[in-house]
């Protein structure tokens, strides 16, 4: 006859940055939703983030990014060739598969976000719209 092998796991993972600009501190907080149709993309500036609150707008420019949360509902790319690639994440692209999660941390200092370097593109190759979660915690330009 045919054993079933039953296992799990549980993962825990506590990340606290204080406020500030240097190493374990953090001072900007970004999140947004958004569908990506089937073959489509989206770029996202991570020196110009548009963000909503309180019936205005208004633009938030990163100087380095500590904490990077993606949830994607389709499977997806984060970071394939574009002008102006944010290359200090990855060297290529990352993907996240469908009902996915990347999350990604580096307290210290982060990975830098600097002008002509600072674009992120999330591409959809599924048939179906992927709806995208996106958070990033980093530190302000000045």
């Amino acid at each position: 006859g045919v054993t079933d092998v039953i296992d799990s796991a549980t993962i825990t993972h506590t990340a606290a940055l204080l406020d500030g600009t240097g190493s374990g501190q953090a001072n900007a907080f970004w999140k947004d939703q958004f569908s990506v149709p089937s073959g489509g993309s989206v770029a996202l500036d991570l020196r110009a983030l548009t963000h909503k609150a309180f019936g205005g707008t208004g633009t938030l420019a990163l100087s380095a990014a500590k904490m990077l949360v993606v949830q994607s509902t389709g499977a997806i790319s984060f970071g394939a060739a574009v002008a102006d690639r944010w290359a200090a994440f990855s060297a290529g692209a990352v993907s996240v598969g469908a009902g996915g999660v990347m999350y990604a941390l580096a307290p210290a200092s982060g990975w830098p976000v600097v002008s002509g370097a600072s674009v992120v593109l999330i591409t959809n190759a599924g048939t179906a719209p992927a709806v995208v979660d996106v958070y990033l915690v980093g530190v302000q330009a000045t």
